[in-house]
């Protein structure tokens, strides 16, 4: 596993110019880092990191610096409303990472974007600095309303009153949630 995925090529995003239809509505996707530090039992990420057991650290991040690069070439070359971060868990690492994040991404970016969350990492102070950043929606997998199906089953490690929570969070921030 590439441990500093700064030293990766940057991505040829010359393809979004013949393929219009790839930034739908002017919206640009980007990632800002790789793996998950869940083991829901149905994900991808779950075997992913099996295989690379004992090959680097599988939770990793791109610089604050190289993301915030990408998007200030993204907004100077194409005609971007917002920004779609694909990441599968964007709020991870709040502190370390994603608020000094967000501070550089509104001084110098400043569109609207969307991002996925986790129940279990949404809170009230992050619900609100999303919305203060120029999140306009996020995306949340419950999969289940039952404890039991959640937990035991998909390994998702999550109760109903942590998604339940969230999302009373998010809505009171003002962003739109979209749930899988």
């Amino acid at each position: 596993l590439v441990e500093n995925l700064d030293n990766l090529p940057v991505l040829d995003r010359s393809l979004y110019r013949r393929y219009p239809f790839i930034m739908k509505q002017g919206n640009y996707r980007t990632i800002t880092g790789r793996g998950c530090p869940y083991n829901c039992t149905f994900c991808f990420n779950k075997s992913i990191k099996e295989m690379y057991t004992g090959k680097g650290r599988y939770v990793r991040r791109r610089s604050i610096s190289n993301v915030i690069e990408e998007l200030v070439w993204a907004k100077n070359n194409f005609k971007i409303a917002s920004i779609d971060f694909q990441d599968d868990t964007f709020v991870y690492d709040f502190k370390n990472w994603l608020e000094p994040f967000l501070k550089e991404y509104k001084e110098k970016i400043n569109l609207p974007f969307t991002c996925c969350v986790r129940a279990n990492l949404i809170n009230e102070e992050l619900a609100r600095a999303l919305k203060r950043y120029g999140c306009h929606s996020v995306k949340m997998g419950i999969e289940s309303g039952n404890d039991y199906l959640n937990n035991q089953v998909l390994g998702k490690n999550l109760t109903k009153k942590q998604i339940t929570d969230a999302v009373r969070y998010l809505k009171q921030a003002g962003l739109r949630i979209e749930l899988f």
